[in-house]
């Protein structure tokens, strides 16, 4: 008898929902599992016998379109009645046929959420801008974190770093010193520490946060490779990873990512010394002295970042541990892929609308609940140094949105962040707004008042100027200053300085869409290709209640909001939340 990994002293289990407890047998037996005075007894078997009555409880929805069911990598899987919030509880599994006796002590019922996907759910408090604070003074036992193993494949060193895994708690007060603190709890995401703590302060029931992340990765690897295989999206990963693997074997894979790691290890180690003995070397002296960094890794049969992978080596490890929701931060990784595709093939930004499509599907058959709800988190503002502003995380944005608001599905949600972001750098340290953000929206599916995020609903023509509908703009909108530089030089001013970079008083971020007047001049004729329409920054924008009027000497042929991967933006509602980006067009040019 083998439980999964998850189950272990002082876990949370979800409240009011029935519990689904997990594992794997060598040989057919009968299993007990108790706590709190319920008792439910099930037969089980290795994987290749039938589950008789330990069988899942909702067969036509784990069915993919293979007729299997979808995820399932455990031997039986056991139902508990659902329990209300409280605790500690023992939970006593024991066989029929060994005798063995398993206790899992400490155990909570309450509140319990997912994090997935890359480095900024990732981003672990002690990092965050604030988080040693907040460790030195939490005070919260009854808010407890679990870390999936961060590894790529399943085998037996898998294993034996799942033996190692614990349930964490968020309380300052277990230990010495706070430099014990933070070694301890320090690396629990730093957005599933600031919405856990919203959620525990106004639920007042036990919260639980499960961490099962890889920084780099792209969608593909959260994805399975039938789900890959079926759509045209997925094809475009697996066939690059599949000729890449084709003839190569595991040896020659160890020897290129060990170059490629000494190369990237030499890149750090000149940072390093650079900043020593200069610690306010500038971008461009850093780029001179050491390069870009070395990204994406090459792929091989065991990389981490392979389709398909993480979603054997991590996600099946917790799923279907029975949670009310999931939260997802993703789409760095696949923002320039997304761009190239939709500007080779044309036609309407689908691809990766449909991957996030397909993905929230596979998680919530993994984890057997058709209508579990899903929180994307959308990307901030980027640009790295030197790089040329292509839009990609642009598009990638208007494509979670689609995703979210557009793809029919129900209980999805997204969390803008257009007003956040650092200039080159990739990870932002202000975590405690997205994950506040975050708790705002969890706590209305508990019945709190949900966040109203001022949305463009309505473009007309008129005299005066485009005129743009605004909802959930009661008393109209405003600006405020954020953290955003203007490095699109929208005020006037002299490039490579920061005159105008902070200034909350104009209304920064729109771009009309006008006629490309050097494509009419001799000037282009050298050039291999001249755009006929291009953004510009509008003449004049004006507030009017919930309507935005923007105007321009120019004929207008598109207007938009944000529409780049880093400039200032500064509208919000009287919530103090931030107008979504948008982009809309007047012509079929756009």
């Amino acid at each position: 008898m083998k439980i999964a990994a998850i189950f272990k002293d002082n876990m949370i289990l979800q409240r009011d929902k029935k519990v689904r407890v997990f594992g794997w047998s060598e040989i057919a037996d009968t299993l007990t599992i108790s706590i709190d005075g319920v008792e439910v007894t099930a037969d089980v078997a290795p994987a290749d016998n039938d589950l008789s009555d330990a069988s899942l409880s909702d067969d036509n929805f784990l069915q993919d379109n293979g007729g299997r069911i979808c995820g399932r990598i455990y031997d039986w899987l056991i139902e508990l009645p659902p329990h209300v919030a409280g605790g500690p509880y023992d939970m006593t599994i024991t066989s029929e046929k060994t005798g063995e006796t398993k206790v899992i002590s400490g155990v909570l019922f309450g509140e319990v959420w997912l994090n997935t996907g890359q480095s900024n759910i990732e981003f672990c408090l002690r990092d965050a801008r604030g988080g040693l604070e907040e460790i030195e003074n939490a005070s919260f036992p009854e808010i407890r974190y679990y870390t999936v193993p961060n590894y790529p494949m399943v085998d037996d060193t898998l294993s034996r770093l799942e033996e190692g895994t614990e349930w964490k708690s968020l309380d300052r007060g277990l230990y010495s010193a706070d430099k014990e603190a933070v070694d301890s709890f320090g690396d629990i995401s730093a957005i599933g520490y600031y919405y856990s703590v919203m959620l525990y302060k106004k639920l007042g029931v036990p919260v639980g946060v499960i961490d099962c992340y890889k920084g780099g990765t792209s969608i593909s690897c959260w994805l399975e490779r039938n789900t890959l295989e079926r759509i045209p999206e997925g094809r475009v990963y697996l066939d690059e990873y599949d000729a890449v693997v084709a003839s190569q074997t595991d040896e020659e894979y160890s020897q290129i990512i060990d170059d490629f790691n000494k190369k990237n290890a030499e890149h750090d180690r000149i940072v390093a010394e650079l900043l020593k003995s200069n610690p306010n070397a500038t971008p461009a002296e850093i780029y001179e002295a050491a390069g870009r960094y070395s990204w994406p890794p090459p792929l091989g049969r065991t990389s981490e970042f392979r389709p398909c992978g993480l979603v054997e080596a991590m996600l099946k490890r917790v799923a279907p541990y029975t949670v009310m929701g999931a939260v997802y931060y993703q789409g760095e990784e696949d923002a320039l892929r997304n761009y190239n595709i939709l500007k080779s093939q044309g036609g309407t930004n689908d691809f990766y609308k449909n991957l996030l499509v397909a993905f929230i599907q596979d998680l919530r058959r993994l984890f057997i609940n058709e209508n579990m709800p899903f929180i994307d988190i959308q990307l901030t503002q980027f640009l790295e140094w030197g790089t040329e502003d292509l839009r990609d995380w642009a598009y990638l944005r208007e494509a979670q949105d689609a995703a979210i608001n557009e793809s029919g599905l129900h209980n999805t949600y997204l969390i803008p962040l257009i007003d956040l972001g650092e200039y080159d750098n990739v990870h932002p340290l202000d975590k405690k707004t997205p994950g506040e953000r975050v708790g705002r929206v969890m706590l209305s599916l508990y019945g709190e008042e949900a966040p109203h995020y001022p949305k463009v609903v309505a473009v007309t023509k008129s005299t005066q100027g485009i005129k743009l509908e605004v909802e959930n703009a009661t008393g109209g909108l405003v600006t405020m200053e954020n953290e955003l530089l203007d490095l699109r030089q929208e005020l006037t001013g002299t490039a490579g300085t920061t005159n105008g970079l902070h200034n909350s008083s104009r209304i920064f971020g729109f771009e009309v869409l006008v006629e490309n007047e050097s494509a009419f001049t001799s000037d282009v004729q050298g050039d291999s290709f001249c755009e006929k329409l291009v953004w510009k920054v509008p003449d004049e924008v004006i507030l009017d209640g919930n309507l935005i009027v923007v105007k321009d000497s120019m004929e207008i042929f598109g207007v938009s909001y944000g529409f780049f991967n880093y400039g200032k933006v500064n509208l919000y509602n009287r919530e103090g939340l931030p107008l979504s980006q948008f982009r809309v067009s007047l012509s079929d040019e756009l």
